[in-house]
Formats: C-alpha cells, sequence, structure tokens
C-alpha cells in the first residue's frame, strides 16, 4: 500500500522513496511594485511638492528623481523647488529581483503672483517728449516687451521712451514668464 504525503519545499518536486509517494505544493505569491504616485504643490511661493507613493509594501525601495538634479529615496518625499517651470518627476520602485517600476509625470509649478502687465506713466522732460513707464510687475523673474506706438521696442522693466513728435500712442505692454503665464495690457 502507498502512503500519500504532501510535504511544502521550496521547489516542487516528486519522490518516490520505498513506496510511499512524495510531493511537493507551493503557491507562488504574485509580487508587484507600483511606481504611481500623487502630488500636491502648495507652500507660501507655490514651490513645495508633497509626493505620496502608491505602493504600500515596506520592503520596497523607493528613488525619486526631481527635475532639478536632486534626488530622494524616501517613500513619501517632500520637495521645496528654487524656481518655478515645468519637472519631470521619476518615481522608480524596485524590491530585489523580484519586481521593479518607474512612473515619470510633469509638474508645473506656478507663481502664486500671475503675470501682470499693467502700468504707469509719467510724462516730461525736454518739450514734454519724453515718457517714464513703469510696470505694475513685480516679478523679477518676468520678461517684458514694451511697443511705444513708434515702431520702437524694449525688453526693460520700466523704461523711458522720448518720441519724435507729438500726438497719441498706442502702448502695448506684455509680461511673461515662459510658458507659465502671460499678460497683455
Amino acid at each position: 500500500m502507498k502512503k500519500i504525503i504532501n510535504l511544502t519545499f521550496s521547489h516542487g518536486i516528486i519522490l518516490l522513496l520505498s513506496g510511499i509517494l512524495f510531493t511537493s505544493s507551493f503557491a507562488l505569491k504574485a509580487q508587484s511594485c507600483d511606481a504611481n504616485f500623487t502630488y500636491s504643490v502648495g507652500g507660501s511661493a507655490n514651490k513645495t511638492v508633497s509626493f505620496t507613493s502608491a505602493g504600500n509594501d515596506t520592503l520596497v525601495q523607493h528613488e525619486w528623481y526631481f527635475g532639478d538634479g536632486t534626488t530622494s529615496v524616501l517613500i513619501n518625499p517632500v520637495k521645496t523647488y528654487s524656481n518655478y517651470g515645468t519637472k519631470t518627476i521619476i518615481h522608480l520602485v524596485k524590491k530585489g529581483n523580484i519586481c521593479a517600476d518607474t512612473f515619470v509625470t510633469n509638474v508645473t509649478l506656478i507663481s502664486s503672483v500671475p503675470c501682470n502687465a499693467n502700468f504707469t506713466y509719467a510724462v516730461g522732460g525736454s518739450a514734454n517728449k519724453t515718457v517714464s513707464f513703469t510696470s505694475a510687475s513685480n516679478d523679477t523673474l518676468a520678461q517684458h516687451e514694451w511697443y511705444f506706438g513708434d515702431g520702437t521696442t524694449s525688453a526693460l522693466v520700466n523704461p523711458v521712451k522720448t518720441y519724435l513728435n507729438y500726438g497719441n500712442k498706442t502702448i502695448i505692454h506684455i509680461v511673461k514668464k515662459g510658458n507659465i503665464c502671460a499678460d497683455t495690457f
């Protein structure tokens, strides 16, 4: 008579010894790594980003690349950037030789102070043909474009323009910060 005994081994084998049938059985547990994450932007200047990993396995290793040359190995890091713009975030998770996953997304940081192209001006100088323009924008990262209504332009924040003749002039002031914001007055 054969006696069947089930044993669990780290590998699957069937042995037949002295008329006794030994079988092994084991269950493979599916291992998965999930590099997906969520984030929220905040802080007083909208430059702080809190990242939350989607995975909850504490044995998984995390590698974060924040798009500005800095990194972290924390599960849920908080990063404060020095400037605005679009950052490419890479999150890599791995668990030894069992699994690995990578998630990449862009995070755009926008100043809490929008572009403001409004301005004031004062007329004076020689024969009242000199105009001093003062931009309402106090953002030092903004670019300025001035069109003075006579074919001349300036990229200064607060330009001074001397006209050759009298008359009405249509002034256009554009303030922009890359692809973050733009305003025209």
